[in-house]
């Protein structure tokens, strides 16, 4: 098979013919990544399982939604549910009003920075879109459509009946508007994303697979510049594109003149889904010669290459960096200065209480399980590593959950804010969950087999004897458990 949906590669000819620039949008941004992976940016309704079927709440735990279908997939900013009936999928508002009725293989809305309202419809192996008004655009397209807010999208065309497994399927790509008009075509393009600013950025056939280049065009298709590259990414707020040649990284304008030259080994994204390398205060991570530092928006280094990794500066104005080995992660400030000495195997983000999740191992190997403490932003260790498990709050309370408990197997997970850090992370252990404050005191007693950190309206999702209720930040239940999860989440048939 190729590029699936959730964005897995099995056979990666789009990997190759793509490169990290495509893959990037495509896989991250358009496809449906493990909803679990992010944060949903807006927590009411609430999608939660009650007995075997799916519903939504509000925050008085009362149904606005009632129990009905098999799953719901998360809105990810549009105000619209997927969701799924008797095996077939369409598409629900908050209220519970059928937007599109069920009649679809899967549907999907896609997380990530350049992602829109639209829910990707699948049947028979084509992709369609569905808006807040129903079905926009029929199911006939090989890859998912994602609209640039010029409502432009790019549309890939398969020949035969078959998914695409190499360029060799593909039959054109085309530039369409959100009636499905035609704007520009070549059968020459493989497939594209938005690139911004009104451009787009399309991979052309080449003699094999190895040798496909993007192109920078117009909406009518036009080139922008007269080359190609070897990758290319959309454009940041500011005007400037990451572009690799001969294995080098550097920057274009919207114009495709050269920003900054292609020398650098790499350029860090900005996080797990992002195109914004340059943070506010135009700092950039780059790596030469093996090392990394930080450049300015013009590429002049303001920070030498000196870490062996290293990461984009935070709205705390604080960096993620590595000085090699295991327990080699730190925090830096702008200047270059360690805020946080490198000492740790893992670091996760900054939560909005001023608490920085910091982790070492439980032993001296690899393989032995990640402990996790916490920082403060003057740099000190105000809470030693020794929890399984943590999730941080949304609220600005500081209140953060933390598993006391024991480990049973070696088995983790964890999800990511936007940026890319490490926002909840819990492991196998016998369970013990309770809330912390900045300075490590208990302020609800460890009395759960599962929690997750408070949400911005101060309400945090809690598992009691297997059922999932709300508890307020000091402790008392607003909605019993009475849930058997706190999503629905559905997956595209093979």
């Amino acid at each position: 098979m190729g590029l699936n949906w959730r964005g897995h590669p099995g056979r990666p000819w789009l990997l190759i013919a793509t490169g990290l620039a495509i893959v990037g949008a495509a896989s991250a941004v358009l496809l449906l990544r493990n909803p679990g992976t992010q944060r949903i940016a807006s927590s009411w309704p609430r999608i939660v399982k009650a007995g075997t079927t799916c519903g939504l709440i509000d925050r008085t735990g009362h149904f606005v939604v009632n129990p009905q279908y098999d799953a719901i997939n998360p809105p990810f900013r549009s105000g619209l549910y997927p969701m799924s009936r008797n095996g077939r999928w369409g598409v629900i508002d908050a209220s519970g009003r059928e937007v599109v009725a069920p009649g679809f293989e899967f549907a999907a809305i896609s997380p990530g920075p350049m992602a829109t309202a639209d829910v990707q419809l699948l049947k028979e192996g084509r992709i369609g879109i569905a808006d807040e008004g129903g079905v926009r655009i029929q199911p006939a397209f090989a890859m998912p459509l994602m609209f640039s807010a010029d409502g432009v999208a790019v549309a890939v065309r398969a020949r035969g009946t078959a998914r695409p497994r190499g360029p060799d399927d593909i039959e054109s790509a085309s530039l369409i508007d959100r009636t499905g008009r035609v704007l520009a075509s070549s059968p020459n393009w493989l497939t594209g994303v938005p690139a911004g600013a009104g451009l787009y950025i399309m991979v052309e056939r080449g003699p094999d697979v190895r040798q496909l280049r993007s192109r920078l065009v117009n909406q009518a298709g036009q080139p922008v510049v007269d080359r190609s590259f070897e990758q290319l990414l959309p454009f940041d707020e500011q005007g400037l594109a990451l572009f690799r040649d001969n294995g080098k990284w550097g920057f274009i304008n919207t114009r495709g003149e050269v920003a900054i030259p292609a020398r650098f080994d790499e350029v860090d994204r900005g996080g797990r889904i992002s195109f914004t390398p340059f943070d506010d205060s135009g700092m950039a991570a780059a790596a030469f010669g093996g090392r990394w530092g930080y450049i300015d928006r013009s590429g002049n280094w303001v920070i030498q290459p000196q870490f062996a990794t290293a990461s984009k500066f935070g709205s705390q104005g604080l960096a993620v960096v590595g000085a090699g080995g295991d327990n080699g992660s730190g925090l830096i400030d702008r200047q270059g200065h360690y805020v946080l000495n490198p000492q740790f195997a893992r670091i996760g983000t900054v939560s909005l209480g001023g608490l920085i999740p910091v982790a070492r191992r439980q032993g001296p190997q690899l393989q032995d399980p990640l402990i996790w403490g916490f920082a403060n932003l003057a740099g000190e260790v105000v809470v030693e590593p020794r929890f399984h498990g943590f999730a941080l709050p949304h609220d600005g309370s500081g209140l953060v959950a933390v598993d006391t408990g024991q480990l049973r197997f070696q088995s983790f997970s964890e999800s990511y804010d936007e940026s890319g850090g490490i926002e909840r992370y819990w492991s196998a252990t016998d369970a013990h969950w309770g809330f912390i404050d900045a300075r490590g005191n208990t302020v609800i007693a460890p009395a759960y087999q599962n929690a997750e950190g408070f949400d911005e309206t101060g309400l945090a999702a809690v598992q009691s004897n297997s059922l999932w209720g709300f508890i307020d930040r000091t402790g008392q239940l607003v909605i019993r458990p009475q849930f058997q999860a706190m999503e629905c989440n559905g997956r595209e048939p093979h």
